[in-house]
C-alpha cells in the first residue's frame, strides 16, 4: 500500500509540474510581450527572443534531459528489483516523454540562435518564418514576406502569432519575442481593417 501511495504521489507530481510549467510559460509570454521590441525605428523594427527567454529555453532543455535520464534509470533500477513490469514501462515511457520535451525546446532554440526566426517589419510589410516552429526548427526555416496591403488576418496559435495574407500565406512570430504586443499595435495602425482571429 505504501508503495502504491508513493507512485501515486509521483504521478500527481508529474501532472502538477506540467501545469506549473504551462502557467509559467504563459506568464512569461505576456510579460515579455509588453517590453520594447529588440530593434525599433520610425520605419520598422525587429522581434527576437529576449535573452531571458533564450536562457529559459536552454535551462528547459537541460531540465528535461535530466528528468529523462533520472526517470529511465529509475525504471531500470526498479525493474531489476522486482517492480511490476507495467510500472517499469511507465517510468521508461516517462523518460522518453521528457527527452521529447527536450527536443521540442532544442529545435526553436537552435533556429533562433541562427537568426532564422527573427521577425522584421518595415514600410513595405513584414517578413518572418512562414510556418510554425513549435515542434521544428532543426532545419532551415523557410521565410515569407507579406506586404501591408495583402494582410487580412491577425491570428494566434498556442505558441505563436501570425499575419495572414489574402492568398493564405502566413508569417509567424513567437509569443516569447520581446515587444510582440507593441507590434500588434503597429499592425492595427497599418491595417485598420485586419480581422483578428481567436486562438486556433
Amino acid at each position: 500500500m505504501d508503495q502504491f501511495l508513493f507512485y501515486a504521489v509521483v504521478f500527481g507530481a508529474n501532472i502538477g509540474m506540467a501545469l506549473i510549467l504551462r502557467w509559467f510559460m504563459r506568464a512569461s509570454m505576456n510579460r515579455t510581450g509588453r517590453k520594447a521590441p529588440h530593434a525599433l525605428s520610425e520605419n520598422g523594427g525587429t522581434l527576437r527572443w529576449s535573452k531571458s527567454a533564450m536562457r529559459a529555453n536552454i535551462a528547459g532543455i537541460a531540465f528535461f534531459i535530466a528528468l529523462g535520464v533520472v526517470s529511465t534509470l529509475w525504471g531500470v533500477y526498479e525493474l531489476l528489483n522486482g517492480i511490476p513490469a507495467w510500472l517499469a514501462v511507465y517510468f521508461g515511457a516517462l523518460g522518453v516523454a521528457f527527452f521529447g520535451f527536450a527536443v521540442i525546446f532544442i529545435g526553436p532554440t537552435r533556429a533562433a540562435l541562427r537568426g532564422d526566426l527573427d521577425f522584421v517589419w518595415n514600410e513595405a510589410g513584414a517578413s518572418g518564418p512562414s510556418r510554425e516552429t513549435r515542434f521544428g526548427g532543426m532545419l532551415r526555416t523557410p521565410r515569407e514576406m507579406i506586404a501591408w496591403s495583402d494582410v487580412r488576418v491577425l491570428g494566434e496559435t498556442p505558441c505563436n502569432k501570425f499575419l495572414e495574407a489574402h492568398d493564405g500565406r502566413r508569417v509567424y512570430w513567437f509569443q516569447q519575442y520581446r515587444g510582440w504586443a507593441h507590434f500588434e499595435e503597429i499592425v492595427l495602425q497599418k491595417v485598420p481593417t485586419v480581422r483578428r482571429e481567436p486562438l486556433q
